[in-house]
């Protein structure tokens, strides 16, 4: 994306050409996100369960590595308790949907697993407790790549093949915005193994190129709902505040600043994630313009 005041170092030299290439890894066709009937109750459920629960952990994720950066770790403290329990709702609703097919329901008992022990780390209790941030970090990253491998097989097993593919962008967007958030503070929480400064550079640099693209994809006419237009633009503008703290390869340019990526980065997931729960309540609307078979 090069919205105004973004810098052309991150996310470009070819916005378009990335948008593109973001969306058709998606799987993504805009024009006619929402051309089709809504799915099933069961079969929606499951892919914004999964949704949710992908955003969740990333920001727990996150909000861990805010305490161990100790720039405000009451609030972290806080956030912490009340995403637990959202993380928690979601893996219930998810392991519980009844529209899961058996192959599904195993991959989905094994990320249950995953994301039961990644909660107890944060919770210091239970036979997972006692890992330190790098631990956490380590293990969330690991966690993102097979929820990633769950909430995009549901989606592409959803009747609604267009509103999945939008819902997954928008989760795809909304948890790489928190990933940028989880690199700085990482970066800020000082060597401790979890990874080498070079290669959170690199994570980061590329995570920013990943949300700006992904941004890009999400068009404003896709859209029929006006607070999910609302929402998409809140986003744009918290993207613009957000981008402003960071330097051109993605960290942040002051650590004084640190507390403007935490928040900034926690709407833009929070209204990325709106918008991707109304999609799964809202019906037909007239047909968008195919904007990204337009781009070159």
């Amino acid at each position: 994306m090069h919205t105004p005041g973004t810098r052309a170092g991150i996310g470009r030299p070819s916005a378009r050409r990335a948008a593109a290439a973001f969306a058709i890894a998606c799987g993504l066709t805009l024009g006619s996100a929402f051309a089709a009937p809504m799915a099933r109750a069961a079969d929606g459920a499951a892919v914004l369960a999964a949704a949710e629960l992908r955003v969740g952990v990333e920001r727990l994720a996150k909000l861990r590595l805010e305490l161990a950066a100790s720039t405000d770790p009451a609030r972290a403290r806080d956030e912490l308790g009340k995403e637990r329990q959202r993380v928690l709702g979601a893996l219930e609703l998810l392991r519980a949907d009844p529209s899961l097919s058996g192959r599904r329901r195993g991959q989905v008992a094994r990320l249950a697993e995953g994301v039961t022990a990644f909660v107890e780390r944060l919770d210091g209790a239970g036979p997972h407790a006692g890992h330190a941030w790098p631990e956490v970090y380590r293990d969330s990253e690991a966690l993102a790549a097979q929820m990633s491998f769950v909430s995009t097989g549901l989606s592409g097993e959803m009747s609604d093949a267009a509103r999945a593919a939008l819902v997954d962008l928008l989760t795809r967007a909304a948890a790489t915005a928190l990933r940028v958030g989880k690199l700085n503070f990482a970066a800020a929480a000082g060597p401790a193994g979890a990874s080498s400064p070079t290669a959170i550079a690199v994570d980061v640099k590329q995570a920013m190129g990943e949300f700006s693209a992904a941004l890009e994809a999400i068009s404003t006419s896709s859209l029929p709902d006006r607070r999910m237009q609302d929402d998409l633009e809140l986003a744009r503008q918290q993207w613009l505040m957000f981008s402003a703290a960071l330097n051109a390869g993605g960290l942040v340019k002051e650590r004084r600043r640190l507390n403007e990526v935490a928040t900034t980065a926690d709407r833009i997931a929070q209204s990325l994630l709106a918008i991707a729960q109304r999609a799964m309540r809202t019906g037909p609307a007239p047909s968008a313009p195919a904007e990204l078979a337009r781009r070159g």
